[in-house]
């Protein structure tokens, strides 16, 4: 009970600007005889194929003994892309807010500018 009580103590003195990411991980990466195909499974077996990744959520596709490609669930690929784009903007911010702050404009001018 007492590590607890510490641990949450510790939580309010974590730095506000680190937002928490939830990461969603895929735990089987690593290529096997589940999640393998070729080129030829892929033409020949084409609903299979699509079957496997709705399922598994991915698939490598392999030709000559090598890895070519992954194919992703759509769902998936739309996550990735989300993650991808947060991190991208999260990169943003920190660049942005490392420059200086310039002249500022109240904002009843503005609004008698534009408006």
């Amino acid at each position: 009970m007492r590590r607890k009580e510490s641990w949450r103590n510790c939580e309010s003195k974590l730095p506000i600007d680190k937002p928490k990411i939830n990461v969603y991980i895929n735990l089987m990466l690593i290529p096997t005889s589940q999640n393998v195909k070729t080129v030829t499974d892929m033409r020949e077996k084409a609903l299979e194929l699509l079957n496997l990744v709705e399922k598994k959520g991915f698939a490598y596709i392999f030709h000559r003994s090598q890895p070519k490609a992954v194919m992703l669930d759509i769902a998936e690929f739309v996550r990735l892309q989300e993650l991808l784009e947060d991190y991208l903007d999260e990169q943003e911010v920190k660049k942005l807010a490392k420059e200086p702050i310039g002249k500022k404009i109240p904002l009843k001018t503005i609004i008698h500018k534009y408006v």
